[in-house]
């Protein structure tokens, strides 16, 4: 058996071990050949290599029939039963990953997306698809999809590696946000050049800005903003924000919740400052498994209502 699993391991494909069942099965070479679909002395030689490389005899051949050796009767036995096994193996894995909605899906997002949006996806897709299984990591860094094996991951800006499966969500908006606390305290916001005399506080995760670009249609202006305090976690910033501690551009999907609940304003909202793309990405793959295919399209639709 040992011998069998150790050649099986080392020759990889079978094609000598194929052909000498088949030979058994069907009795003679000629027969085999045609079920093969292999000429009959490619027969022959596959016997005799795989003759050649256990060291030991495994027919008998005379002019009427086909008898096994001791050793090609254990052979027989014991490869009839691995390559069985092996077939119904590959028969599982395939209808598994290729057709069944289960299995593992590691996922990599932005921490202020992941906690103000993307948990509550994985839980819908979850109600939905029980028997998957989300690993969710939370990091503002780009992370390796292949080499730290993440199936899928939720990329913000422009996309560096060429070679990812890219599916394109929309665009996240950033809007100019102040609580109603700081208001009462500097009084109200009338033109956009008086931004220059306020206080802002800045996301430095990504890039520091160290001028704002605000535009409206044709018209631009460029403040330079008086920057009080920095953080590269927009949940920090947010909780400052609402202390009136300063201005923020704010993610449109941050913003809604306080801004609905009369925490705070969206200012100048009909300009535009900053936006970043979003996208799903996937390592390259030739095929998707339908787990992981699932949810990305649950992803994607979800992800879609919220900046499509």
């Amino acid at each position: 058996m040992d011998n069998i699993v150790s050649y099986m391991k080392q020759y990889g494909h079978f094609d000598n071990i194929s052909v000498f069942i088949s030979i058994i099965k069907s009795g003679s070479f000629t027969k085999a050949a045609k079920s093969l679909g292999i000429p009959k002395s490619k027969v022959s030689r596959s016997l005799h290599a795989l003759e050649r490389e256990l060291g030991v005899q495994l027919l008998y051949r005379t002019t009427r029939k086909l008898q096994l050796t001791r050793a090609g009767q254990e052979l027989y036995g014991q490869s009839t039963v691995l390559m069985e096994r092996l077939g119904g193996l590959i028969d599982r894995v395939g209808g598994k990953y290729s057709t069944s909605i289960e299995g593992v899906i590691r996922l990599s997002a932005p921490e202020d997306m992941g906690v103000a949006l993307i948990g509550k996806i994985c839980d819908e897709f979850n109600q939905i698809h029980p028997r998957v299984q989300i690993e969710l990591v939370l990091s503002d860094r780009i992370v390796d999809l292949v080499d730290e094996s993440f199936d899928l991951a939720i990329r913000l800006g422009k996309l560096k590696d060429s070679t990812l499966l890219v599916r394109r969500v929309g665009v996240a908006k950033f809007i100019l946000i102040a609580s109603n606390d700081y208001l009462k305290q500097s009084g109200e916001i009338k033109k956009i050049e008086d931004l220059y005399s306020h206080h802002f506080l800045n996301f430095s995760g990504v890039e520091h800005r160290s001028l704002y670009l605000f535009k409206k249609g044709r018209n631009r202006v460029k403040v330079k903003p008086n920057i009080v305090f920095s953080s590269n976690n927009l949940f920090v910033l947010r909780d400052m924000l609402l202390r009136g501690r300063g201005l923020q551009l704010m993610p449109e999907f941050m913003a809604k919740e306080i801004v609905k609940k009369g925490l705070a304003q969206v200012l100048f909202e009909e300009w535009e400052c900053h936006s970043s793309p979003v996208q799903i990405v996937l390592p390259p793959q030739q095929q998707v498994p339908a787990h992981i295919r699932a949810f990305s399209d649950f992803l994607f639709d979800r992800l879609k209502s919220a900046f499509g």
